[in-house]
C-alpha cells in the first residue's frame, strides 16, 4: 500500500494529470464527509481537501448515443485504468485503495494534443478565430491556420464553438443593426443608409452604402444591375443588390437593400431611396422578369431604359418548350425561340414567332410579345448596356453572398458580414491597381 502525507495531496494530484492519461472523476469532499460525521473529534482535517478521490482514464465510460443519426466521435473506450485515492485520519496519510493500471488502448503521447485539456483557447487565440471567420474563411482553413501559427492542435468544432462564442447578441436585432450601421458612418462620413417602417413600425426597408460603393456609381452609373436573393437571414428578408460595371468590365456593387417583402410599393420606396440619396442619370437597368421590381422602376425612373438579362428570358423560353409542346417539338420549338431572341430584325423575329406551335404561340404573345422591346435582340441593340445584357455579374455576387452567410444567421451578422467582405473586396482591388504600376 503506498501512501502520501496529506500536504502533498494536490501534488498527487497534479502528478497524476500530468500523465495525461487520467482525469479527475469526482470524489467525496471533507465537508460532505464530515456532515455525515456526529463526532467533531473524528472530522476530517481540512487539509485533505477530499475524503476520497478517483481517477480514471481520459478513455473510460461507456459513449451512449443520444439517438443522433450522425456518426459522433468520442474519447470513451470502456478503459478500466483508475486510481482511488482515500484519507486515512489515524495516519494523516492519503492512501490508494484501488489500482488498475491496465489500459486498453495504445499510448499515443501525439494523441495527447487532441485532448480538451491541451485545446484550451486563448483570448488571443479566440480573437484571431473571430476575425477569420468575419472574413468568410472555412472552419478548415482557420483550424490549420491556427494549428500552424500557434504550434497546438486544433480541430473543427473549437473553431465552431469560438464562432457561436462571437456570434451571441449583445442586444436586439434592432439595437445591434443600429450599433453596425451607425460605426459604418463613423468610420467612414460618406458612408449612409435608410430605414422606412411599416404602419406597425416595423422595418420594411433598410438601405446602405459605403462611401467607396457611392464613388464607384458617381462614376459608373450609366447602368444599373439590379437582382434579389434569397436565404441569408433567419427572418426570411430578401436581399437586393445593385451593381454597376467598372471600365474594365468588371462588377462592382454600389449598395444594398434588405426588404421585408416584394410588392411593388416596398420596390417603389427602395428606388427612391436609391435614387435621392444618389443624384445620378441611370440611363439603362438590367433586371430579371419580375412585374412588381418592373413596376417600381418604371415608377421611379420614368426615362430609363429597362432590359430583361437575356440568360434568364433563355431559361424561360426553355421552360415553356417543356411545358407547351409534345417531347417530338420542344427542340424544334426551343431553336426557334432562341431564334427570335437573337433575330438582328424585325422581319425575323416575325417571321420565327409565326412559325411557333399554336400553344407555344398563344403563351408567347400574351406573355413576352408585349414586352418584347426590353428582350428582342432587334430592339435592344442600340440601348446602351456596356456589351453586359445579363445579370451574371449580380449572379456571381450572390454566390459569394451565399457563402458568407445563411438562413440561419441573423439579420445583424449578415451586413457585418457583407460590409466586411465589401471592405477586403476593395483592399483587394487597391491592392491589385498598386501592383499593375
Amino acid at each position: 500500500m503506498r501512501t502520501w502525507d496529506q500536504h502533498k495531496h494536490w501534488n498527487v494530484r497534479s502528478e497524476l494529470y500530468s500523465e495525461k492519461w487520467f482525469v479527475d472523476s469526482g470524489g467525496r469532499t471533507i465537508e460532505q464527509a464530515n456532515s455525515k460525521i456526529a463526532n467533531p473529534t473524528l472530522h476530517y482535517k481540512k487539509e485533505f481537501k477530499y475524503a476520497f478521490v478517483n481517477f480514471k482514464c481520459i478513455h473510460g465510460g461507456i459513449f451512449k448515443s443520444r439517438g443522433s443519426k450522425r456518426n459522433r466521435q468520442s474519447h470513451q473506450l470502456e478503459c478500466p485504468a483508475k486510481i482511488t485515492l482515500s484519507a486515512q485520519r489515524k495516519t494523516d496519510k492519503l492512501v490508494i485503495t484501488k489500482l488498475n493500471l491496465e489500459h486498453n488502448h495504445e499510448h499515443i503521447p501525439e494523441s495527447c494534443a487532441y485532448y480538451h485539456a491541451d485545446r484550451r483557447v486563448t483570448e488571443k487565440e479566440k480573437n484571431e478565430i473571430t476575425k477569420l471567420v468575419k472574413l468568410g474563411l472555412t472552419a478548415g482553413k482557420i483550424m490549420n491556420h491556427m494549428s500552424e501559427t500557434s504550434g497546438t492542435v486544433f480541430c473543427r468544432h473549437d473553431i465552431h464553438n469560438v464562432a457561436k462564442q462571437g456570434a451571441k447578441p449583445s442586444g436586439t436585432v434592432q439595437e445591434e443593426v443600429w450599433s453596425i450601421l451607425t460605426k459604418m458612418c463613423k468610420e467612414d462620413s460618406t458612408s449612409q443608409y435608410f430605414i422606412r417602417g411599416d404602419s406597425e413600425n416595423n422595418m420594411s426597408t433598410l438601405f446602405f452604402q459605403t462611401g467607396a460603393m457611392r464613388r464607384i456609381l458617381n462614376v459608373y452609373c450609366d447602368v444599373l444591375f439590379v437582382d434579389g436573393t434569397y436565404c441569408l437571414n433567419n427572418l426570411g428578408y430578401p436581399l437586393y443588390v445593385f451593381l454597376c460595371v467598372d471600365g474594365e468590365i468588371k462588377g462592382r456593387v454600389v449598395g444594398y437593400c434588405i426588404v421585408k417583402d416584394e410588392t411593388t410599393t416596398t420596390l417603389t420606396d427602395v428606388f427612391q431611396d436609391f435614387i435621392s440619396s444618389n443624384h445620378i442619370n441611370v440611363k439603362t437597368v438590367v433586371v430579371d422578369k419580375d412585374a412588381a421590381e418592373i413596376a417600381a422602376i418604371k415608377e421611379v425612373f420614368p426615362e430609363v431604359n429597362i432590359l430583361l438579362c437575356s440568360f434568364h428570358v433563355a431559361q424561360s423560353f426553355k421552360t415553356a418548350a417543356t411545358k407547351y409542346c409534345p417531347p417530338s417539338e420542344r427542340e424544334k420549338s426551343l431553336d426557334i425561340l432562341m431564334k427570335m431572341l437573337y433575330a438582328t430584325s424585325e422581319e425575323d423575329f416575325v417571321t420565327s414567332f409565326e412559325m411557333l406551335p399554336s400553344w407555344l404561340k398563344i403563351y408567347i404573345e400574351k406573355n413576352w410579345m408585349p414586352n418584347r422591346k426590353s428582350w428582342a435582340q432587334y430592339m435592344t441593340k442600340h440601348i446602351l448596356s456596356w456589351g453586359t445584357k445579363t445579370n451574371n455579374h449580380v449572379e456571381r455576387h450572390n454566390r459569394v453572398l451565399k457563402t458568407l452567410s445563411s438562413h440561419t444567421k441573423s439579420l445583424p451578422s449578415l451586413i457585418e458580414k457583407i460590409l466586411d467582405h465589401h471592405r477586403n473586396e476593395e483592399q483587394r482591388l487597391a491592392l491589385t491597381a498598386t501592383t499593375l504600376f
